[in-house]
């Protein structure tokens, strides 16, 4: 837990933390391998917050059992199962989850299970192809992301928008945006409307529309998951 030079591996499930265990034991290999319980299971509750009508609910936060890890100047690998390249709530559970990696002071490496027919995670992937192949791919483990682009380079002011005029289009995006129409969105707290709409707005910008974003959740959050969801959407 404290030595530094032993690297420390995080895949998602148990089953995956036993046999890349025992693959390091057959390997010769010294590593300290982390079983989340799931992409999101670095996340803990923290706490909780009242809304302005009265009601509460839960603030999370990075689990307290990660204190006991030391991470400042330690190699820490992230080995996700397939879908973290194609599943967009996957990829962002890495992204922030090197994020808050990094902010401990440790050096981030990603390694990427091969999307391939009945391979999910790394235990999939070394039943199937093996020791040698698998230890390519966590040797092969490169940093974290690359630059970032920053959409609100490109926000204008709310007058000069609604100045303008895009080109007719009926359908802006199909089965959701219409033309002149307004599409509402409900469901209850947590289910992921704000990401899906925010989804929703890049897409539209990307497309070359001018897209007016509003949103009353807290503007620095928001604009980390816009800058997270503008670099992640082709």
């Amino acid at each position: 837990m404290h030595d530094v030079t032993v690297l420390v591996i995080f895949v998602e499930g148990e089953k995956a933390a036993l046999a890349l265990t025992a693959l390091a034991e057959r390997a010769g290999r010294k590593w300290l391998v982390v079983g989340l319980g799931g992409c999101w299971g670095w996340r803990a509750k923290t706490g909780s917050e009242r809304t302005a009508d009265g009601s509460r609910f839960p603030v999370t936060g990075p689990h307290p059992d990660f204190d006991m890890l030391a991470l400042k100047g330690r190699v820490a690998m992230i080995v996700f199962d397939s879908n973290a390249a194609s599943n967009p709530m996957v990829g962002k559970a890495e992204r922030e989850f090197a994020r808050l990696l990094q902010e401990r002071g440790a050096k981030v490496r990603i390694a990427r299970i091969p999307q391939i027919p009945e391979v999910n995670g790394p235990d999939d992937y070394l039943a199937a192809f093996g020791d040698e192949a698998t230890l390519r791919i966590l040797d092969g483990a490169t940093a974290p992301g690359g630059p970032c682009v920053n959409p609100w380079d490109a926000a204008r002011d709310i007058t000069s928008f609604l100045n303008e005029r895009d080109t007719d289009m009926e359908v802006l995006e199909r089965r959701v945006l219409e033309r002149e129409a307004v599409t509402e969105a409900f469901s209850t707290r947590g289910i992921g409307k704000s990401e899906w709409g925010t989804e929703l707005a890049v897409r539209q910008a990307k497309a070359g529309r001018r897209v007016p974003y509003l949103d009353r959740a807290a503007e620095l959050a928001r604009r980390r998951d816009l800058e997270t969801a503008y670099n992640r959407i082709p």
